[in-house]
């Protein structure tokens, strides 16, 4: 598996450097996105989780489908995503201080 990542401001541009509203992770087998492919997202906004959603293919057309809340990126082991990959997500999120995605929560 490889995976990608993009940063993009609040309108959905993509945007280079620290200033961002969010990090995207595009997860898959190859460079064209297949049915096993996972995007996970990350907002640059405290406590907010993240978002994880499956590449789908039908008849008509093909794209990510309805976004489901993660609210730790281990998490994504459920989705088949492998250690060494969530490891480096977890690197990336780190660099920008989106650190509560790893963290246990404690309970209020």
């Amino acid at each position: 598996m490889i995976v990608e990542f993009k940063k993009y401001d609040e309108y959905g541009n993509i945007v280079e450097g620290d200033d961002f509203h969010c990090i995207v992770f595009y997860i898959k087998e190859d460079k064209i996105p297949h049915e096993n492919s996972i995007l996970f997202e990350a907002v640059k906004v405290k406590n907010i989780p993240g978002i994880v959603a499956k590449y789908l293919i039908d008849e008509i057309e093909s794209g990510y489908g309805k976004p489901e809340e993660l609210e730790n990126v281990e998490d994504l082991k459920k989705y088949g995503v492998p250690d060494d990959i969530i490891e480096f997500i977890k690197d990336e999120l780190k660099k920008y201080n989106i650190d509560w995605l790893f963290k246990v929560r404690e309970s209020e």
